[in-house]
């Protein structure tokens, strides 16, 4: 869908200059800029969404907190300066969208419609209150759950990525800040920048998070998708019980690849026997070995 902008009715010169000097004085009063440190020239709101406050921003984009004029609907509206990015991440947004525009599950970001102007394209998404996993985290003592939860939590995620998978999808950076959590204690998966379609053509990008990387990431491997999920996966559920990342204890580039392909971490004896089963599945070096989605359903 495109913006289209009503035409300016006919001015004289009087009024142009009146014009001219209230918007000088507008613009030397606000503070507010856009991504790529561009003019706001969205202040109030876009189409028939009302802007409420600012969700936070990055180099080239915020998300802005917004409802509809008719439903009263609160969404999250996404603005990305599409002037500030090239060809390439242009198309991988293209494919982010395309991506979401297919996956409808409880425990996944709807995106409800995309627009765009001249400069900005324009992402209404679901708005999720809570905080995302990391955050959560760091709420609790010693930064984990207990096992109750953390089960809880991650049958949600594990059902979300194996819709994903369903729909031949794969996220690739499955890590505690892109899980969303709700005061009610619902998951959300979020942000799909990295995700691919998958088949029988292998994948090769390395993309992800260092300390989430599997061993055929690290190494360089090509590989088909779904086992890369299932590794952060098991990456993830011990960060939510241990309280840190299995392989957080390396200091150099160097180590870190030594260690994910030996496998070398600290399992705490403070786990039960069967999350700590479920853990060395998930993270099996011999992707062959490794658990697959359906197979952490089952045994969680």
């Amino acid at each position: 869908m495109t913006l289209s902008f009503k035409k300016t009715p006919a001015v004289n010169q009087d009024e142009k200059k009146k014009k001219r000097s209230v918007e000088r004085q507008s613009s030397s009063n606000t503070t507010a800029t856009a991504a790529g440190n561009n003019q706001d020239t969205y202040l109030n709101g876009i189409g028939s969404y009302e802007f409420i406050k600012s969700l936070g921003s990055g180099k080239f984009s915020r998300v802005m907190l917004a409802y509809h004029l008719e439903t009263h609907q609160q969404v999250a509206i996404k603005i990305i300066d599409k002037q500030a990015h090239d060809y390439r991440v242009m198309s991988r947004l293209v494919r982010e969208i395309s991506i979401m525009e297919l996956l409808q599950h409880d425990s996944i970001v709807k995106l409800y419609e995309t627009f765009e102007s001249c400069d900005s394209l324009f992402l209404v998404m679901e708005y999720v209150p809570g905080w995302n996993l990391d955050e959560y985290l760091q709420k609790k003592s010693e930064g984990a759950l207990d096992e109750h939860e953390a089960r809880h939590l991650f049958r949600q995620l594990v059902a979300a990525v194996d819709y994903c998978h369903h729909k031949w999808v794969v996220h690739r950076d499955l890590k505690t800040p892109n899980i969303l959590i709700t005061p009610d204690g619902d998951v959300k998966l979020a942000d799909f920048g990295l995700g691919n379609r998958y088949g029988l053509q292998r994948l090769r990008t390395i993309c992800g998070s260092m300390l989430y990387y599997s061993p055929e990431i690290i190494t360089g491997q090509k590989y088909y998708g779904p086992e890369v999920d299932c590794w952060c996966l098991g990456i993830t559920l011990f960060r939510m019980t241990a309280g840190f990342e299995p392989f957080s204890h390396a200091h150099t580039v160097g180590e870190l690849k030594r260690d994910v392909c030996k496998c070398n971490f600290p399992m705490p004896s403070t786990l039960s026997p069967e999350l700590q089963a479920t853990i060395r599945k998930c993270l099996q070096v011999d992707r062959r070995k490794r658990m697959t989605i359906r197979q952490v359903l089952k045994d969680d």
